[in-house]
């Protein structure tokens, strides 16, 4: 299923990221591929403070808007 939306995802032209990602999982989606075609720096690994990934992944987004809201000649 994941496998799925994500390919569904990237085909509409949205970008994922992953937050809270256990090792377990982290393992088995890197088994399947699936960090190589998202890409590691979309993929936030769960940490012992409650709800670091989540921020880290809005962050991550937020900054990535910023850049592609910029005009080109800014970038």
């Amino acid at each position: 299923m994941l496998d799925v939306f994500l390919k569904e995802a990237s085909r509409d032209g949205l970008v994922v990221f992953l937050a809270g990602v256990r090792p377990e999982l982290h393992a088995a989606l890197d088994r399947l591929g699936i960090i190589t075609r998202v890409g590691a720096d979309f993929i936030f690994p769960e940490e012992e403070k409650d709800y670091s990934a989540t921020l880290g992944a809005i962050r991550a987004a937020h900054a990535r808007l910023a850049s592609e809201e910029r005009p080109a000649r800014d970038r």
